[in-house]
């Protein structure tokens, strides 16, 4: 076993899981899933009651559980988890405010292409997005307007903690700060912004595939106003307006 874990679901409902690494020489096995108390064996004083739900099992090739992926008899490829809608009246071309708390589990390095958590716009070339620069596992912010890409990195990500993203920008003035860091690369000030947007997308890029984010979004915020650098500090380390 290589991690495990055990997440509070509410209602008295909890996720647990955890995974391994088996041999090459290993083709068949069984898994087991016990009734235990906390000393450190799986034999339980039964009182005539009590009992527990077990339900949603599943066992996947990756290196971290993924959502439920539902089977019957056979096993199932999972497809990515991507969000989309087409309501983007609240969206404001003179100026946003993008906010993503995000985990990555991708593992780090180079891993084909930028990937990102979160993006308005129609194509990928007129786009407002935040999410992980592929070349070497940074935070990533980038206003996408023509071919030439405004795109401003900061931080770098690790494998298991929330981060922090937040992207002000408006004409010509744009900046970034993730986990109460501003970008290494500063104010950028040759910024068009997206204009008649027609989605917002969760957990990939406007105009295709090739950039799914590969793991957890746990809360995404946009506000129609490019608000000031202090406060899109404040916001990269949780304190909200």
């Amino acid at each position: 076993v290589t991690a495990s874990g055990i997440e509070d679901y509410g209602n008295g409902w909890y996720r647990c899981w955890m995974t391994f690494t088996s041999d090459s020489a290993d083709t068949s096995g069984a898994l087991r899933i016990y009734v235990a108390e906390g000393d450190g064996d799986f034999t339980v004083d039964l009182d005539g009651t009590s009992s527990i739900f077990v339900w949603g099992a599943q066992l996947e090739a990756g290196a971290f559980p993924t959502s439920y992926i539902p089977t019957t008899t056979a096993s199932v490829t999972r497809n990515a988890d991507d969000v989309s809608t087409t309501d983007v009246s609240w969206y404001n071309e003179v100026g946003g405010t993008l906010y993503a708390e995000v985990v990555w589990l991708g593992g780090s390095g180079n891993v084909g292409a930028s990937r990102e958590a979160v993006s308005l716009g129609t194509t990928i070339l007129n786009t407002m997005n935040v999410g992980r620069f592929a070349v070497d596992s940074r935070a990533l912010a980038g206003m996408r307007k023509t071919v030439a890409n405004t795109l401003t990195v900061a931080s770098i990500f690790d494998d298991t903690d929330a981060h922090r993203l937040v992207l002000g920008a408006s004409a010509n003035d744009m900046e970034f700060y993730a986990d109460g860091t501003r970008s290494g690369t500063g104010d950028q000030t040759d910024v068009e912004m997206p204009t008649s947007i027609t989605n917002m997308t969760i957990g990939n890029r406007q105009g295709g595939s090739g950039a799914e984010w590969n793991g957890l979004i746990k809360e995404i915020r946009y506000y129609g106003q490019r608000f000031p650098d202090p406060t899109l500090l404040n916001l990269s380390l949780g304190q909200f307006p």
